[in-house]
């Protein structure tokens, strides 16, 4: 088999590539090879249609929030003329339990209120941002189910088999939950230890 002859790290690698060659092997194309520039690749080839396929698949999961890309209880101070301006890998903000939830929203990357309808702060926020991370940087589940879901909307893309379709759509649930399990182990413990603080500083919370 293919797999087994490639030695360039080019399959196994944790990175864009990596996932781009899964997107490959799921149709029976050959893997690009280690050092391949993404950004070079003729449009319309398979590997550039992998290679966007990849780049919007994992925004689109990393956006929902998971373990492995929030940062909970994070201050954002603002500038001297009173804006919070975020960096450009922060895709989403949320009050939480610290203020309404959906009162702080991002509009470009400044921070805007919606409940004072304005960009201006007097004082610092805290929220939970999400952020997009590096592919060197997910944890092996993370970047498998992503892998796998990229490979199986690229399948569907420049294929449409229903058997590699089915082949895939298992191998992508089965992914997705041993990413959730991890997820609910951290956030579960999160959560808890957040409620029992709660508890002691806001009755409200302690009469569930």
């Amino acid at each position: 088999m293919a797999v087994e002859i490639l030695t360039d790290g080019s399959l196994y690698a944790n990175n864009k590539l990596g996932m781009v060659n899964q997107c490959l092997l799921a149709i029976g194309e050959v893997p690009l090879a280690d050092g391949t520039v993404l950004e070079d690749l003729q449009p319309g080839t398979d590997g550039a249609i992998a290679r966007d396929i990849v780049a919007s698949t994992v925004v689109d999961i990393m956006s929902q929030g998971w373990f492995f890309n929030t940062d909970t209880e994070f201050k954002l101070h603002p500038d001297v003329d009173g804006f919070i301006t975020v960096p450009p890998n922060v895709i989403r903000i949320d009050g939480g339990y610290y203020n309404e939830r959906g009162r702080y929203i991002l509009r470009g990357h400044r921070v805007y209120d919606t409940k004072e309808h304005q960009y201006k702060f007097d004082s610092y926020i805290t929220v939970d941002i999400v952020y997009i991370i590096a592919y060197e940087n997910m944890p092996q589940s993370a970047y498998r189910y992503m892998a796998l879901r990229a490979a199986r909307q690229f399948q569907e893309t420049v294929v449409g088999s229903g058997v590699l379709y089915q082949f895939t759509v298992n191998a992508e649930a089965e992914a997705l939950a041993n990413m959730q399990r991890e997820h609910l182990q951290y956030t579960d413990y999160n959560v808890l230890s957040k409620r029992v603080a709660l508890a002691y500083t806001n009755p409200r919370w302690g009469n569930d």
